[in-house]
């Protein structure tokens, strides 16, 4: 359904054609609509629109005339904008009791655009206008009640100006097309409707209805306004027609497809930024990972390229539609609005609506029945964003110090990770997972560990991280840059390890092995780091989680020791701490674990650990490996003992 009205749940498409596809045209045969009904409500006669589309009128003699039982009226509007057309917006249908439009379509799937004009008309104030608008049986029946929305036992009332119904083509919007990096397939019920909130030609002018393809009829508004982006390219090539190959002409004008934005040439740039696009939306409904404000929440939808296989990205259209929920509703809470005109006779759902206080925009309310169209998801790429609650816990959090380190918003964090992007996830450990981020307006990157909940890490490794690492500098340590805590959420900022983890270059693992020299290489710069730790002035710092997945390579292989949420700071008088044993299995030290006992000691038996990971190439504790070498400190002490430690070394070192 498309109408003039606010945002609920939503599912959102992009038209991705790149103007690689641009070739000699081969048209297909122009879809032709089984039904095209343009209804001029209140109208005694039938008139054409300023773009020449024919409306019939509704009065007497009219087959889509309203129900004889109900008591509407015909009524012009008693003023009119500037920018108003005169079809279909200067007469309506209004009533005081619920009226009916019924509509012998065929079966399929239905475009429904319902044309409002929010005046007064006649003894009907504008400011009386609240009321529903359902479709039920098995022809298309419009059924307008007027509701009190306060119970105040005032008089209310319903009206319309204008309905327009159009057949859609069968595959459309496919309701079962995978999604670009998931594959998911979304799969609704006859019964679920769509409602159209955002229709953009990106990078090129607004496309009237009349210049829609496949005689589907639908405005396409240009970007401008929604470019969050400063530096997006965009460009049109008119010179060549469009060939359809697979998607069907009327998916979308030819020149939709002409006109594309594009992050540009500079392929650096290119990595560090993102093209970005801020949709307006109603809170109050969940959409994922969307931060409430106010009345209103922004979807960002932001491209970046895959940096492995592309330096760009590239976009032709957006589709934004709202779904209905369990109940059929489409409705969003009654608005505070002016009494605007409507940008556009055709559809003027695509802008977000404009706000005062004191005057109410008519509430509408979309029940839609088996009969109605389900218009789902289809093309390139779909998500469905859902607004999370915006509730948070509390929780008994030390206060860190304002002067440690930078402190992020959590809106900084959001809008650095894309919010939450899971295609941002570049690791996940025991603090949570951990994702690739930009800061500084994208110049910068950097990793950002998120806590998740269920970790057994928590507040006390969360403080102990930010403490220690805000005082410790060396080349061989990672940096944290800040840190972020709202509420339940809590995120530590560090430097970006292009290379990710020791570990993953070892095993279990589609990188190309290390070659000898790298593995020397990182294996001295660990232990310069944690030689650092444990020879400090004043302090002796033990990590107590010294391990393959702790130590970070940045783009130039240099080692980085990382994770010190379980570390313990000893004073250079004592020779241990007696504390609770804590660490990963399979570099624990056997004394630190049987008289929990921890020194500095404990840190070189798991760096030990990690010596002999990168000579073998294995796993620490392997349990699909014979009983006497599940242990890889047992079974190296074996092939020492016996001089056949050539059977332990990675074969990709073998001769070398």
């Amino acid at each position: 359904m498309e109408k003039f009205s606010a945002i609920t749940p939503i599912t959102i498409f992009f038209t991705l054609l790149p103007l690689a596809f641009v070739a000699i045209a081969d048209q297909q045969r122009p879809y032709v609509p089984i039904e095209n009904i343009t209804l001029n409500c209140g109208a005694s006669s039938d008139l054409n629109d300023p773009d020449g589309r024919f409306w019939a009128g509704d009065n007497k003699g009219s087959k889509f005339g309203p129900n004889i039982e109900s008591s509407s009226i015909s009524y012009k509007a008693d003023t009119r904008g500037s920018v108003v057309d005169t079809v279909p917006y200067m007469t309506a249908r209004v009533s005081s009791s619920e009226f009916t439009y019924r509509f012998n379509v065929s079966q399929g799937k239905k475009f429904v655009r319902l044309y409002f004009y929010p005046v007064s008309y006649g003894k009907f104030d504008q400011a009386k206008a609240y009321f529903s608008v359902k479709t039920e049986n098995q022809v298309l029946d419009l059924i307008f009640t007027p509701t009190d929305p306060s119970a105040s036992n005032d008089t209310y009332h319903a009206f319309i100006n204008g309905i327009e119904i159009v057949s859609m083509p069968p595959q459309l919007y496919n309701l079962s097309s995978p999604t670009v990096e998931t594959g998911l397939r979304f799969i609704g019920q006859r019964s679920t409707a769509l409602e159209t909130v955002y229709r953009l030609n990106v990078g090129g002018r607004t496309i009237p209805p009349v210049k829609d393809s496949g005689m589907l009829f639908r405005l396409w508004s240009d970007d401008f306004s929604y470019l969050l982006t400063d530096n997006s390219y965009f460009s049109a090539n008119f010179s060549l027609p469009i060939k359809y190959t697979k998607i069907p002409s009327y998916t979308a004008p030819e020149e939709v497809y002409m006109t594309a934005r594009s992050m540009g040439p500079n392929h650096t740039y290119n990595k560090l930024h993102n093209l970005t696009w801020g949709l307006p939306v109603d809170s109050g409904f969940t959409y994922m990972d969307i931060e409430q404000q106010n009345e209103q929440s922004t979807i960002t939808i932001s491209l970046h390229p895959l940096v492995d296989k592309y330096f760009d990205s590239i976009l032709n259209g957006i589709e934004v539609f709202k779904l209905s929920d369990a109940g059929g509703n489409l409705a969003a809470p009654n608005p505070q609005v002016s009494t605007i005109s409507p940008h556009d006779p055709s559809n003027s759902d695509m802008r977000p609506p404009i706000r005062k206080s004191g005057n109410k925009r008519t509430r509408i309310v979309a029940i839609v029945g088996p009969i109605s169209s389900f218009i789902a998801i289809s093309l390139l790429v779909f998500f469905i964003y859902r607004i999370l609650s915006n509730k948070v816990g509390t929780r008994n959090t030390p206060q860190l110090p304002s002067d440690v380190c930078r402190h992020f918003s959590l809106r900084e964090i959001k809008v650095a990770t894309n919010n939450f992007d899971p295609n941002f996830i570049v690791g996940r450990g025991g603090f949570g997972d951990v994702y690739k981020g930009f800061i500084n307006d994208g110049s910068t990157i950097v990793a950002i560990k998120r806590l998740n909940p269920s970790s057994k890490q928590g507040v006390h490794e969360f403080k102990t991280e930010i403490e220690m690492l805000s005082q410790l500098r060396h080349q061989n340590l990672v940096s944290l840059i800040g840190y972020c805590e709202d509420g339940k959420e809590m995120l530590l900022v560090y430097d970006y390890m292009a290379h990710g983890t020791l570990r993953d270059h070892l095993y279990n693992t589609n990188n190309p092995p290390l070659l000898w020299n790298q593995r020397l290489k990182i294996c001295i710069g660990a232990a310069y780091g944690l030689n650092y730790l444990h020879r400090g002035p004043n302090h002796t710092i033990i990590h107590r989680d010294v391990k393959t997945a702790n130590i970070l390579l940045s783009e130039k292989w240099v080692a980085k020791v990382s994770d010190f949420g379980l570390s313990k700071m000893n004073d250079m008088s004592n020779t241990h701490i007696s504390t609770v044993v804590k660490g990963s299995f399979g570099y624990l030290d056997p004394e630190y674990y049987r008289l929990q006992q921890l020194s500095e000691k404990s840190d070189v038996y798991s760096f030990g650990v990690v010596l002999s990971e990168v000579l073998c190439a294995r796993a620490p504790i392997d349990r699909t490996r014979d009983h006497m070498e599940i242990s890889l400190v047992e079974w190296v002490k074996h092939c020492y003992k016996n001089e056949i430690l050539n059977r332990i070394v990675d074969s990709h070192l073998q001769g070398r």
